[in-house]
This record gives structure tokens, C-alpha cells and sequence, in this order.
């Protein structure tokens, strides 16, 4: 696993030296994303939770800088990216909740960069794509999550049977010994 976050951020990093023409302002969208997958990494097994809050929020947070810093010709895309990966670590709700986030921060950075010079279509059209991407996600991971569901609930219920038919099973060798005892008895 590490060896493979080593390699994406490594091309990530060729890909922004080779794109941007050596080491630019570009390279700061690299740090959110690195701490995020080094802190993805690091609580994945204890706070798998905060694992995935951490690897989605410097996704996002590194997309967030690629809108500002390349502007909205196809950087706010990347968010479908964020969105996607959040529907297979998240509950629904955070799925709607890191598309509203991705949202947010594309209309934010669109009023803000440049004194808000850009034209409702530009800033609608990636909105629009993440709000779609974030309902695509939740439909195709919905069946995985009552799949999911239905397999712990079967396995609940599973034990429970099981811990009841040892107990029947207990008490019939309770009663076996005891008639065994009362037939001892009678016949000796």
C-alpha cells in the first residue's frame, strides 16, 4: 500500500513538473493530498472513519487549489473524482455532504477568483456535474450498502439462533443425564 501511495504521488508530482514548467505554485496542491493519504494511511486501522475524512478532505482540498490555480476549464471535474471516493468509504449522507462541500467550494472559488468575472455557465456546469456524479455515486453503492446490511443483520440473527440451539442443546443434556440418573436408580 505504501508503495503504491509513493508511486501516485511521485507521477502526481512528475505530472505537475513536466505540465507546469518545474517547480511552480502548482506544487502546493500536492501537500493537502500527500498529508491526506499519509494520514488516510496512518488511522486506517484504528479510525477508519477519520482515515477516510482525512484522505477525502485533501483530495478535495488539492482539487480546491487546481480550481483556483488553473481556473475552471476542466480542474473542477477532478471533484467527480472526490465525490466517486467518497461514495464507497461514506454513509449516503456523506456522500451529499462532500458533494455539497465540492460544490460549495467551486461556486466559492468562482466568485472569488478573478472579482468574480466568470460567467454563470462556467461555475454551473461543474456544479451541476458534481450534484449528478454525488446521485450516480449514492445509486450504484445503495445496493452494496443493503447488501452489506442484510448480510450483517442474517449473521446477527445467525448467532442468535445458534446461541439458542446450544442452549436447547445444553438443557437436553441436562435432562438426558438426569433421566439416565433416575433410571440408574430404579434399576439397581
Amino acid at each position: 500500500m505504501l508503495l503504491f501511495v509513493t508511486l501516485a504521488a511521485y507521477g502526481w508530482m512528475g505530472f505537475l513538473f513536466f505540465t507546469t514548467g518545474g517547480f511552480t505554485r502548482a506544487w502546493w496542491a500536492t501537500l493537502p493530498l500527500v498529508l491526506g493519504l499519509a494520514l488516510g494511511y496512518v488511522w486506517h486501522r484504528d479510525h477508519f472513519r477519520l482515515a477516510s475524512l482525512a484522505l477525502i478532505s485533501g483530495m478535495m482540498l488539492a482539487n480546491g487549489y487546481q480550481v483556483w490555480y488553473h481556473g475552471f476549464q476542466m480542474a473542477p471535474y477532478l471533484f467527480t473524482l472526490v465525490v466517486t471516493l467518497a461514495g464507497l468509504l461514506f454513509h449516503p449522507s456523506g456522500i451529499f455532504a462532500t458533494a455539497a462541500a465540492s460544490a460549495g467550494l467551486v461556486i466559492a472559488i468562482g466568485a472569488m477568483e478573478h472579482g468574480g468575472h466568470h460567467s454563470p455557465a462556467q461555475v454551473a456546469s461543474p456544479t451541476i456535474v458534481i450534484l449528478l456524479a454525488a446521485i450516480a455515486s449514492w445509486l450504484s453503492t445503495r445496493s452494496l450498502h443493503i447488501a452489506l446490511h442484510w448480510a450483517w443483520n442474517s449473521q446477527a440473527q445467525a448467532s442468535q439462533k445458534m446461541e439458542l440451539a446450544r442452549d436447547r442443546q445444553a438443557e437436553l443434556q441436562r435432562t438426558l443425564k438426569a433421566l439416565n440418573e433416575a433410571s440408574y436408580r430404579t434399576g439397581a
